[in-house]
């Protein structure tokens, strides 16, 4: 294999990584985004029966968690949907585990 058969691979390789690299900031921004939001909007006259942000963390974890799986579900037929959700949550694991460390 001579070297201009290895750019291709080199510039794909590179590709893929800025695309993860703008993918992570935009999911970081969307994040922080949510997170403000939910502050502002789970006060106890918003959730109803009263309470706070900790108090619902569970209804609006479960609610975040199926209306993303329902968008991916609508955008891919359910397998692929299942290998992109698959794939996310092993690498918040990843994340996760190598926080503990």
């Amino acid at each position: 294999m001579n070297k201009s058969d290895n750019e291709p691979d080199a510039d794909l390789a590179r590709n893929v990584a800025l695309l993860r690299l703008r993918m992570d900031a935009d999911v970081s921004r969307l994040k922080a985004s949510l997170a403000t939001w939910i502050d502002h909007n789970s006060g106890p006259e918003q959730i109803g029966g009263g309470g706070s942000l900790r108090a619902k963390i569970v209804e609006i974890s479960a609610a975040l968690l199926e209306t993303a799986i329902d968008h991916y579900i609508r955008l891919h037929d359910a397998p692929d949907a299942l290998d992109l959700i698959q794939s996310c949550f092993r690498r918040q694991a990843e994340k996760f585990r190598a926080s503990l460390q």
